[in-house]
Order: C-alpha cells, then structure tokens, then sequence
C-alpha cells in the first residue's frame, strides 16, 4: 500500500512540474513542452515548436544559428537505466523519492551526455536525439528518426532511420569545403537579412562567389 502511495504522489508531483512552454531567448523562437533543468544556448533565427528536454541541472544542449526543427523533438541527455548494475529500475527516483522526502535523498538521473546541433540544420518532425548526439553543420534529420547516443552526424549530410543511418551528402565535397570555409551563418545580420535570396538560389556556385565576395568586403571594412 505503501509503496502504491508512493508511486501515485511522485506522478502527481511531476505532472504539476511541467508547463505548456515559452520563448527562450531575444527573437529565438524556441518552445519547450516541459520545465528545462539544464543549460541551454540557442542561436540567431533557430526555431521550434515543442522540444520536451530530459536532462540533469548540469548537463547542455547546445543548438546553433537558424535551426530549423520541426514538431514534438525530443531530446535525452539523462534518465536512461544503467545497464551494468544487477537491476536497470531506479529505486531511489521512484520508490524512495516523493515531494515528502528531502531533495538530497533522490539520485540524479543516469547521464548520457550532452546534446549538440550545429548550425544551419534542419530536424523533421518527431525526430529524437540521445545523450552525446552531435548534429554537424548543414546536417538534415528525416521524420521520426532517432540519433543514437554519441552518434555523430557530419556537416551536410542527410540522415534517416531507426537508427539515422547517413544516406548521402546535399552538396559536392568541393561545395561543402566552401561553405564550410564561409560561415554564413556568423555574417553580420544586416547583410543576412538584405542578401538571403542568395541562401535560397538554385545556381550554388554563383551564390557561393557572391556570399564570398560579400564576407571579403564585409571582413575589410
């Protein structure tokens, strides 16, 4: 009965600890599902809708400059069960933790890692991301896909899958060491804002010398 009681008051505690989201950051369009524990850093023009984080204070999700992820991601940097204990079930969060019980006594939840998504990456909808994920610059994620822990995504490359299993790269490798080489995301936002139509043009090569010469003169002034 005991232990019954304990169970049901430790869900009613976590169902009121959530809340439906908010914006983080000065015109960082971000909104989580669920109160985020961890530090976060976002960049210029990144946006989402829900993102529901499960991570410890000390841990980080790190997310770049005009990210563009979709619904419902869903990242996991802790809370995983260890898998080299005789038992994978967390007795001390869920039997000897309730609100009752002093904080000290609840063990931090078992870690995997930081979480990091690089700049200019695109994420579908429903895509989940373990602990020790890094999603390289330029990357794109398909729809309901899942990053493995510590599974590295390269710079521009096209995933998908259960695991995300690379399928192949947006770009020519010469292309991809030019934009690379470029940054375009780190230009002066002035010039983003007046000069996008160029990120979206289908002639890349002619984008290309036009963005660089732009970054030339913008680097001399």
């Amino acid at each position: 009965m005991r232990f019954k009681l304990r169970i049901l008051l430790s869900r009613i505690y976590h169902l009121f600890d959530r809340h439906p989201g908010h914006k983080y950051g000065d015109g960082i369009y971000i909104y989580f599902y669920n109160k985020i524990r961890c530090k976060v850093s976002a960049g210029k023009g990144s946006y989402a809708d829900l993102i529901s984080v499960m991570a410890n204070k000390n841990q980080t999700l790190r997310i770049g400059k005009y990210v563009s992820i979709g619904r419902r991601l869903n990242i996991i940097m802790c809370g995983g069960h260890n898998l080299r204990v005789i038992s994978t079930y967390p007795f001390k969060d869920k039997i000897s933790y309730t609100p009752f019980f002093k904080k000290e006594l609840r063990e931090p939840a078992y870690e995997l890692g930081d979480v990091t998504i690089g700049n200019d990456v695109w994420i579908g909808d429903d895509v989940t991301i373990m602990g020790g994920g890094e999603i390289g610059d330029g990357a794109v994620i398909g729809t309901k896909s899942l990053v493995t822990s510590n599974q590295k995504l390269k710079e521009y490359g096209v995933y998908a899958g259960i695991p995300a299993k690379f399928l192949y790269y947006r770009f020519s490798p010469g292309i991809i060491k030019e934009l690379k080489k470029l940054k375009w995301w780190d230009m002066k936002e002035e010039i983003i804002k007046n000069k996008n139509y160029l990120l979206y043009n289908p002639n890349i090569k002619s984008a290309l010398s036009e963005l660089k010469k732009l970054k030339k003169r913008n680097d001399g002034a």
